[in-house]
């Protein structure tokens, strides 16, 4: 048999680094039949031994031998084109914004077959979805009157006012909690229902919470109740922790409004749009304790208690785990300019 001619852009010491590198099975493989052509082997050994025909090794050579280590890996425009091309991937997105419902994987794959005549499968459009940065979520309950207009224009200059009179900016809202179970997800067998106990009692409490998330910082209070008298004691000792010149986000609530005509001398309130519980960070705050409580039993309000002030702890402790939490980056921009 011919031997074939083998140009030398890469010597063997090089072609034995590439191929411990390489992360792509393909490309080491190529690599390795150049080395061993190199190292004297015959065309049909190095076939045999990567499981490709004789033809195909001479295609790689002749790439190699034309343009170097660059002839080696896959070129723009080879391969199998996606059927799932990133203009329907957004064309799925916007389903899934627009028409009411549950967008499983399955119902995409019905519709695309059904309105465009795609073939694919769910497990295809979970990548596609993947790569751009989606993922199957619980969703966020939104009442069907928030005015989104608001919403987005607090984003962009909510706080300002705040910040340009130098003033500190403190989100602070309530969560009760009680002695009904908060059931949440667990792992358990496919095809079958975890059976999680769930306690149904009628006691509960409040908890307050005040944070600057630009600070990491946050104060908490166990309330019996959440009334406007009881708020107003409360606002009146937040100077001992944030000091006078603070801006007070929070919603519209009763109590809030009550406890908001006898704020301390210097304190302010900025209040959010209606049904706009997502804009207050605190919210995250209480999700995470939810979850760290979820799926337990507890014989007593005060052992609930004692499990959330664990919870809470590590909060304490770790200003920068309060600021990953809840410093979203529209407050940033505007408190501190940057996003």
């Amino acid at each position: 048999m011919k031997a074939i001619a083998l140009a030398d852009h890469l010597t063997e010491s090089e072609l034995i680094e590439k191929i411990r590198h390489e992360k792509a099975s393909s490309v080491r493989d190529r690599y390795r039949a150049i080395l061993w052509l190199q190292q004297g082997k015959s065309r049909d050994e190095i076939a045999e031994r990567l499981g490709v025909g004789c033809n195909t090794v001479c295609r790689w050579v002749k790439r190699y031998n034309s343009s170097g280590e660059t002839g080696l890996h896959p070129q723009p425009g080879q391969g199998r084109k996606r059927t799932i091309t990133p203009e329907k991937v957004e064309q799925i997105k916007g389903w899934v914004n627009s028409v009411e419902g549950v967008w499983t994987l399955n119902r995409m794959s019905i519709k695309l077959a059904d309105e465009e005549s795609i073939s694919v499968t769910p497990q295809a459009i979970w990548y596609r979805l993947r790569e751009s940065r989606w993922s199957w979520k619980t969703g966020r309950p939104t009442n069907p009157e928030v005015d989104k207009d608001a919403q987005e224009a607090f984003r962009k200059d909510g706080l300002s006012e705040a910040v340009e009179d130098g003033k500190g900016v403190i989100f602070a809202d309530s969560m009760r909690y009680g002695l009904i179970s908060n059931l949440w997800r667990n792992w358990g067998p496919v095809g079958e229902r975890v059976s999680i106990p769930k306690q149904m009692e009628f006691d509960w409490g409040y908890l307050w919470a005040e944070i600057d998330a630009l600070a990491g910082e946050l104060n908490v209070w166990f309330l019996p109740e959440m009334k406007g008298v009881t708020l107003s004691r409360i606002v009146a000792k937040m100077p001992e922790k944030w000091g006078n010149n603070v801006a007070l986000v929070w919603d519209n609530a009763k109590a809030h409004k009550f406890a908001a005509k006898r704020l301390p001398d210097g304190m302010s309130v900025i209040s959010l749009p209606a049904y706009s519980p997502e804009l207050n960070p605190v919210e995250r705050f209480f999700q995470e304790l939810r979850r760290n409580i979820a799926n337990r039993l507890f014989s007593s309000l005060e052992e609930l208690e004692m499990a959330l002030a664990e919870a809470m702890e590590e909060y304490f402790q770790d200003p920068e785990k309060v600021r990953q939490l809840c410093a979203y980056p529209w407050i940033l921009e505007q408190v501190q300019g940057t996003g």
